[in-house]
């Protein structure tokens, strides 16, 4: 069995362990629990990120491009969850989720102010009047109370446009991920921008002529499936603390495995 297919074989392995065992164990855990913000995010962003997982196995048949972009939302979604979870939690979550809504409604009022076609812009009232203006009111002053008194505080880079109020790389740091960070903005900046360094990835000149590679190759795909694997495992352990779910055991188990691979990895460049 060649690299790619234990990696892939790994992935899949942690995507059917969230399925058979994981899954019930929440299920069990949280029958007679009454769902708090703190939990429907949890939910959430495992959701997301075991379906982004399966989107991995997918494109690393020859499309490892497009995995490492989406490394990087499973990367984001970790440090988000493992943020809101590390101190100050019921007030974290409540300002990613109020946040959310700030967000859907600003965007939604910037697309109705710039359309000129009068059918169109009514379509986009009637979404707009279903929006509690009250709520959102009541959200931006919260978000401009806590600003002041970030300021006062004199907290340094203050980024009022994010539901943290702060940088994903601070995220990263706060939380312990910010190798992951480094590697991941690295990676997916090299491929998904137009840098001439990824030129030859997709071009090459011959001949006074340049020839275009558009079809699957083995470019990045080991890279983005390992990234994805390591930050999956990642997110199971910190909901398996998070929660109490007593996995301990298993998810030791995935660890050793995947420190097997790595060092296989390494001992193969």
């Amino acid at each position: 069995m060649n690299m790619f297919e234990s990696l892939k074989n790994y992935l899949l392995k942690l995507i059917n362990f969230y399925n058979d065992e994981l899954k019930y164990v929440l299920e069990v855990k949280y029958q007679s629990k009454e769902h708090v913000d703190i939990d429907k995010i949890v939910f959430l962003t495992l959701s997301k990120i075991t379906k982004s997982c399966r989107a991995i196995t997918i494109l690393s048949q020859g499309y490892g491009e497009d995995a490492a972009i989406i490394a990087r939302s499973i990367f984001e979604g970790l440090v988000t969850l493992a943020y809101i979870l590390k101190e100050d939690s019921t007030n974290r979550a409540i300002l990613f989720k109020e946040y959310d809504t700030l967000d859907y409604y600003n965007r939604l009022k910037g697309l109705y102010e710039g359309i000129s076609k009068p059918d169109i812009k009514k379509a986009y009232e009637k979404v707009l009047e279903k929006c509690d203006i009250k709520i959102i009111e009541k959200i931006k002053k919260s978000r401009e109370d806590i600003i002041k008194e970030l300021k006062i505080k004199k907290v340094k880079g203050i980024k009022e446009y994010n539901w943290s109020f702060s940088t994903m790389r601070h995220l990263a740091l706060e939380t312990g991920y910010l190798y992951y960070y480094k590697q991941i903005y690295w990676q997916v900046s090299k491929i998904s921008h137009s840098l001439y360094s990824s030129l030859e990835d997709f071009a090459e000149h011959k001949t006074n002529q340049m020839i275009y590679n558009d079809s699957p190759s083995d470019n990045w795909v080991n890279e983005s499936i390992f990234l994805s694997a390591d930050l999956y495992l990642q997110l199971l352990k910190l909901i398996n603390n998070y929660v109490d779910l007593n996995l301990n055991k298993r998810l030791e188990d995935f660890s050793k495995e995947f420190n097997n691979i790595a060092v296989q990895l390494n001992s193969s460049v």
